[in-house]
């Protein structure tokens, strides 16, 4: 308690002074409780490194003193504390400003920074053709992310599965994987992934249709050169596409070009062709008949003349069907004709 006094001096002689001048001896300073803080901690997160806290009914006149001491940021005024490092223990005290040191505050323990995803994935293969099966991703890290890429690609978000057919080929597109975080932080890598187009198969032959004894056509490659041909049935050059048109049976095939591994992506295109029997062309049977008369002549096998089927052409100008004029000449006399059909065959 604050008290006044005042003291006497009494020398050998006993003889006493007057009493000295009033003194003041004041009330002893108020020492601070232990300090206290305001609701929990705040502890590191993904973002933030470290950790936090508000000291209880904090005095702007005060000094608070951590220990062990770090990088701490006290505001005394608002009883804010920053950087409180992670992974550690701490105590403080409150000064006050006639200088008296409270209790230590109860241990405060800050938690480490939350450790990161592992965002580690690739697929088979850094390159796919448009006609590939559908890849999916190979998850070495951290499941339960989601997928994203960039425009023109079909993923799925969830699985990583790519839809090949539906995405735009002849690029390159960037795959990103970013964890789910949580109680980790979440974190992302990216996977480069081509698309290639198909090789052009185009391919084509002269014609469409051929007569048996027509010369062995040969096909023209617009697309990618060096892949194999082939249709069944069909005697065919696998290399170079040539039909050997009198070994094959009379019939319509299916041709394939396929560009095989002369290109990037395998490609297959198809060509139709027709290869048309001869016909079986009859010149009739022998006619006897008596001198200066005539006759006609009759080819078959064909068609028919002027309708639906081809031409007859005999030699020595004779027309076919129509009396022979001039008459023949006594004897033997041979004739030959040449039957075209329908197919020019």
């Amino acid at each position: 308690a604050s008290s006044n006094f005042t003291f006497t001096e009494t020398n050998s002689d006993g003889c006493v002074s007057p009493p000295s001048i009033s003194i003041l001896v004041n009330a002893q300073p108020a020492t601070p409780p232990a300090p206290t803080i305001v609701g929990s901690v705040t502890h590191p997160t993904c973002a933030v490194s470290t950790g936090g806290l508000t000291i209880a009914s904090s005095d702007a006149t005060s000094t608070y003193t951590f220990t062990p001491s770090g990088s701490e940021a006290v505001n005394a005024a608002t009883g804010v504390v920053t950087a409180l490092a992670a992974s550690s223990n701490f105590t403080f005290t409150e000064t006050n400003s006639d200088g008296c040191v409270s209790p230590s505050s109860s241990n405060i323990v800050v938690n480490a920074i939350p450790s990161d995803d592992d965002p580690s994935f690739s697929y088979s293969s850094t390159s796919y053709c448009k006609n590939s099966s559908n890849p999916s991703p190979f998850i070495t890290g951290t499941i339960g992310g989601n997928f994203s890429s960039t425009v023109g690609l079909s993923i799925n978000s969830t699985t990583g599965l790519i839809d090949l057919s539906t995405s735009s080929a002849g690029a390159t597109y960037a795959i990103t994987y970013l964890t789910p975080g949580g109680l980790t932080c979440p974190k992302s890598s990216i996977f480069n992934v081509t698309i290639n187009i198909l090789d052009d198969a185009s391919f084509n032959y002269p014609f469409s249709s051929y007569c048996a004894d027509d010369v062995d056509p040969t096909p023209t490659v617009a697309g990618q050169a060096g892949g194999s041909f082939s249709s069944p049935g069909l005697t065919i050059n696998p290399t170079t596409g040539v039909i050997d048109l009198d070994a094959s049976l009379a019939r319509i095939y299916t041709i394939t070009y396929s560009t095989d591994a002369a290109g990037t992506c395998t490609n297959t295109q198809n060509f139709n062709i027709t290869i048309n029997a001869l016909p079986n062309i009859s010149a009739g049977l022998d006619q006897t008949i008596c001198p200066n008369t005539t006759t006609s002549l009759n080819g078959s096998g064909a068609g028919l003349v002027g309708g639906l089927g081809g031409a007859y052409n005999w030699d020595n100008s004779i027309t076919d069907g129509v009396l022979i004029s001039p008459v023949p000449p006594a004897g033997a006399n041979t004739y030959t004709v040449t039957g075209t059909d329908a197919n020019n065959c």
